[in-house]
């Protein structure tokens, strides 16, 4: 399989409770989803 190539790409959770801490999330999420599949929790 010469000149092919596999991307893989790393998923991320996110494990997060209440409401306080999804607006904590939210600045670090819009960062990981540019690079990773984020899933959140």
């Amino acid at each position: 399989m010469s000149g092919m190539t596999s991307v893989f790409k790393m998923e991320i959770a996110s494990i997060v409770g209440a409401r306080p801490n999804f607006i904590k999330l939210a600045p670090v999420s819009r960062e990981l989803r540019k690079e990773f599949d984020e899933v959140i929790i």
